[in-house]
């Protein structure tokens, strides 16, 4: 599976491992704490698991939150 975005979009990633069972909620509070994004200004937000082997993403879409993992 590939993703593209728009160049207009900004991706942010963090640098701390996640823990990938959070849902929407606690990446939501991720995203805006550890981050410092607007979670509603369509950014992507990327997350990482301690091994590096999963992640999630996370983006506002006009019809609400789009979660990837």
């Amino acid at each position: 599976m590939m993703l593209s975005f728009a160049s207009s979009v900004r991706i942010l990633i963090g640098i701390k491992p996640v823990d990938m069972r959070k849902g929407v909620d606690g990446l939501c509070q991720l995203a805006e704490a550890e981050l410092g994004g607007d979670i509603y200004s369509g950014a992507v937000f990327v997350f990482l698991s301690r091994p590096r082997d999963k992640i999630k993403i996370l983006t506002w879409d006009t019809g609400g939150f789009v979660v990837l993992y």
